[in-house]
């Protein structure tokens, strides 16, 4: 109950963000040049960081801009089955109430490609963890990768 509690907050704050005027024209010259084939979904922005939603080639993706069209990273939404085991394990292992909310491949602005799985621990604190494509290098987030 709690859990679905913070996840609709969640929502409510992202949807106060989502789509307050307009988005610059830059960021969407920026998103039309790097995925000349997408339906755009909807957009928020959080400080001068614009996040968009958007489908691309059949699959789900955010990316996020600078105000100024600079591309920061995009976001694939992929299934908790497409995670490597030892990223699996770790996350049984370290947090055995631990609940998934969500996973993402993840390639930013200096082609670093990692993946970022966000869950629930047992206390309802979201915990965001990331890794190597190949399940290497796990840590739990306190700075960008």
């Amino acid at each position: 109950m709690k859990r679905n509690i913070v996840i609709g907050l969640l929502f409510i704050c992202a949807m106060a963000y989502t789509q307050n005027g307009t988005l610059p024209q830059a960021v969407e010259s920026a998103l039309k040049e790097k995925y000349p084939v997408t339906k755009f979904e909807g957009w928020w922005a959080e400080d001068d960081t614009y996040y968009i939603e958007f489908n691309y080639k059949g699959h789900s993706y955010t990316s996020a801009f600078g105000q100024d069209g600079t591309w920061k990273e995009t976001a694939e939404t992929i299934s908790e089955m497409d995670i490597p085991q030892s990223l699996k394990e770790y996350i049984r292992d370290a947090f055995p109430s631990g609940k998934i909310s969500y996973c993402e491949e993840v390639e930013t602005g200096d082609m670093k490609k990692y993946l970022r799985v966000n869950l629930f621990d047992s206390s309802n604190i979201l915990r965001v963890i990331w890794c190597d494509p190949d399940g290497l290098n796990i840590r739990i987030q306190e700075s960008d990768p």
